[in-house]
């Protein structure tokens, strides 16, 4: 008998209990647990820095502010650091990127607590070390990575758990608003998040088994390509193979890599923009990034669920024939859509004259935040690696988000305004430049 078929019939029984849909739940468990570690971080650092924590005065503030923008550009840096030793373990189990998220996570908030405990802001601090190595990007990379693993090898089957992931998470992040208002000291907070972390765990020890791979082996050429890893910076570097090995990819990924320096920090500039313009407080911000979680959750629901069961109807009256390439398409007109979509919110908001045109904007707005699912499903549709082709992806992601606060953020700061909207909507234009011009290329190399 073929050793292949011998090896298929050998892995049959788990891969007919290991599907995508056993791990959607982690992460709707993840994203809650950090919406709890929201309202932790903000009662930890001002407990720790402000002599009344409910009412900081404006030196504290400052030491404040500037405590958060250190502790953030060395959480972003570490997530893009681990990103290649990463991949290397995931490559060989693909369950313990997700382990090690779960217990970095959680140890950042314990790092929060000892701090407050000891008053020592470096080892509160330092829990931004540990909040790095369990980011929401490597959350997404763990998770898709298993996603497109377990998919079939046309991986096509992989768009919908991906969608579908992102769209849990956002329901989670519609929490958060609510937990900074529910939790008023650090100490609820962070035994939420413990208890939110160990009940994510406990599933994913009992309930989920390790994935068996049905695509392509994330490292399957790596003996051929022996430069990437003989050296420390081959290794961090290693999630760039894909573009380094086709140079016609690289559009992919320095759109997405723009459109995260735009997404990154657009709703604390909106929020910034809110408190200046209509005075908005904590409860009017928080509501802002819960209107925008809650419409993208509900605008991706309606892309992955509501739209083909209406297609599929429509072929069963006759309404119209279903094409392979439709298919094919239907990942890029929707990331397509939605920055076409944004551009034209971010647009309004440079007009709003009260607060309810400001939140109807934002719901519109919104439809970016759907941008990466369906722009990882489109790349790695194509990709013949797709594991690796996730790693490039969140490598530029990470990038784009250590780059935000420096783009946006520094624009507002010197150019207080609407204005910022005006560059943010041309950035997203070039990141939609980017993404058609690396369709056109991907195209004409098909042809």
């Amino acid at each position: 008998m073929n050793p292949d078929v011998i090896i298929d019939l050998a892995l049959a029984p788990s891969e007919h209990h290991v599907t995508a849909s056993q791990f959607l739940p982690i992460s709707l468990l993840s994203s809650l647990g950090m919406a709890a570690t929201v309202a932790t971080t903000i009662y930890a650092y001002a407990d720790l820095l402000c002599t009344d924590p409910t009412a900081c005065e404006d030196t504290e503030q400052s030491a404040y502010a500037a405590v958060v923008a250190i502790a953030n550009g060395i959480a972003h840096t570490v997530a893009i650091l681990i990103l290649g030793p990463l991949q290397h373990l995931v490559s060989k189990y693909l369950k313990a990127g997700l382990f090690m998220w779960i217990i970095c996570r959680a140890t950042s908030v314990v790092c929060l607590v000892i701090g407050v405990a000891f008053r020592s802001v470096p080892i509160a601090v330092s829990g931004r070390i540990f909040e790095g190595l369990a980011s929401d990007n490597l959350l997404h990379f763990n998770l898709n990575t298993i996603y497109v693993s377990v998919a079939c090898p046309t991986r096509k089957e992989a768009s919908r758990p991906i969608a579908a992931s992102l769209a849990l998470y956002m329901l989670g992040t519609a929490v958060a608003p609510i937990a900074v208002t529910i939790f008023r000291s650090y100490t609820a907070s962070f035994t939420t998040a413990l208890v939110i972390f160990a009940l994510t765990m406990a599933y994913l020890v009992i309930f989920v088994r390790q994935p068996v791979r049905r695509g392509t082996s994330t490292l399957s050429n790596e003996s051929a390509q022996p430069g990437w890893n003989k050296s420390p910076l081959g290794v961090l570097l290693s999630p760039l193979r894909p573009f380094y090995t086709n140079r016609k990819v690289i559009p992919y990924g320095l759109s997405l890599l723009l459109y995260t320096a735009v997404q990154g920090h657009l709703f604390p500039v909106i929020m910034v923009f809110a408190s200046i313009r209509f005075h908005f407080g904590t409860f009017e911000n928080g509501l802002i990034v819960s209107t925008a979680a809650i419409c993208a959750a509900l605008q991706i629901s309606l892309q992955i669920y509501v739209a083909p069961m209406l297609v599929r109807l429509g072929h069963r009256f006759g309404w119209g024939a279903q094409y392979p390439w439709r298919v094919w398409h239907q990942d890029r007109n929707t990331v397509v859509g939605a920055l076409v979509l944004q551009m034209v919110a971010l647009s309004a908001i440079t007009q709003v004259r009260s607060p309810i045109q400001l939140y109807l904007a934002v719901a519109l707005s919104s439809a970016g935040l759907a941008v990466p699912a369906f722009f990882k499903a489109h790349f790695v549709s194509f990709m013949p690696d797709a594991p690796q082709a996730i790693s490039a992806l969140t490598f530029m992601e990470s990038v784009g988000g250590l780059l935000s606060p420096f783009v946006l953020g520094a624009w507002q700061a010197v150019i207080p305004g609407p204005s910022v909207f005006l560059l943010a909507v041309a950035l997203l234009g070039t990141t939609l430049g980017l993404f058609l011009v690396a369709g056109l290329i991907h195209s004409s190399g098909r042809g």
